[in-house]
């Protein structure tokens, strides 16, 4: 399977870039979005398996982008990479977009945030395998529904020819 996609979203270059330098030696692709449009334009052009956005941001904070890439694409599994940790406004965006994570800045890269990063691809995964047997179980039972109403009307058709048998022995 190819590698998944990871959008990384932030105003600050230097973060970006940061997490650039964190990345570009794992098993997943890193795609780069410095502010809301451009990382919904991100989810046009690719399927993203993982979103790790900023709140604060401007013209489009993290709670709005997140609430749309839910909309377009909720299987995407949803991280917040922030330095703003009021915590009602982190409930709030727990709550309403279902965070998976939320990591506060500055992070640490061993122990936080690339760890962060492979549970999501994972869960992201453990998602995609499940929709495949789901379609691959309503196949099966289709086809078990075919052989079963088969077999019904055999049986019918059996019980018919028995009847006029027994009318025939009299």
């Amino acid at each position: 399977m190819d590698r998944f996609n990871v959008l990384f979203v932030d105003d600050e270059t230097n973060i970006l870039n940061s997490i650039n330098r964190i990345t570009i030696q794992e098993d997943f692709k890193s795609l780069f979005a410095g502010s809301g449009e451009k990382a919904l334009e991100q989810f046009q052009e690719n399927e993203i398996a993982v979103i790790v956005t900023d709140m604060r941001m401007p013209k489009m904070n993290g709670l709005e982008l997140l609430e749309k890439v839910k909309g377009i694409s909720p299987n995407t599994v949803r991280i917040v990479l922030s330095g703003y940790a009021q915590i009602s406004q982190v409930i709030v965006t727990v709550n309403k977009v279902g965070v998976f994570k939320y990591i506060t800045k500055p992070w640490n890269n061993e122990e936080e945030f690339l760890p962060a990063i492979h549970e999501a691809l994972e869960y992201y995964k453990l998602v995609k395998e499940n929709e495949i047997f789901k379609v691959q179980i309503e196949e099966k039972n289709k086809l078990y529904k075919k052989i079963l109403d088969s077999n019904n009307n055999l049986v019918k058709n059996s019980q018919k020819i028995l009847i006029i048998l027994k009318w025939f022995r009299k």
